[in-house]
């Protein structure tokens, strides 16, 4: 079997949930390592569902997602573009939504080729788009994060 991986948050996640209950979290822990499940009481449960939604966003939906934002001129991620059709999915009307996009975009190809075409991708651009399509070649070819200040900060919001 391979390696059992458990986010880094859960665990804080649990924390919170069982009142800071550390000898608690740690025998979850320890359960969901020894045999790949973990017993939760109904009041972390609970606490489960009061704090979290979820929904399955699936490729296509995050494509659409993508080119909504393009259309208002916001490039982003498919990370991003999950959490952001699940806040438009689940918002209430008078709900405020903040996204933090953790990724670049252009780490992206095939999602956006997907998403905006294969020609956005290959330089057939709006000129508006110029000096992120450029910025996206040279994380491509450099292999490289791009660094702070190489694009200017594209902003995200619920529209």
């Amino acid at each position: 079997m391979g390696a059992w991986q458990v986010p880094y948050n859960f665990e804080r996640i649990l924390f919170l949930l069982t009142g800071g209950d550390s000898e608690a979290v740690k025998a979850l822990m320890e359960e969901m390592e020894g045999e790949r499940r973990m017993t939760l009481s109904e009041d972390v449960r609970r606490g489960l569902r009061q704090t979290f939604q979820t929904l399955v966003v699936d490729d296509q939906a995050m494509a659409e997602e993508i080119r909504l934002r393009w259309r208002h001129g916001y490039l982003i991620d498919p990370h991003t573009a999950v959490g952001l059709r699940a806040a438009r999915v689940h918002r209430e009307d008078a709900a405020i939504v903040v996204s933090i996009a953790t990724a670049h975009a252009c780490k992206f190809e095939e999602a956006l080729r997907v998403a905006l075409g294969d020609a956005w991708w290959e330089g057939a651009y709006p000129a508006r788009t110029k000096e992120i399509w450029r910025a996206c070649q040279w994380a491509q070819t450099a292999h490289a994060p791009l660094q702070p200040r190489q694009l200017e900060p594209q902003c995200v919001r619920v529209c």
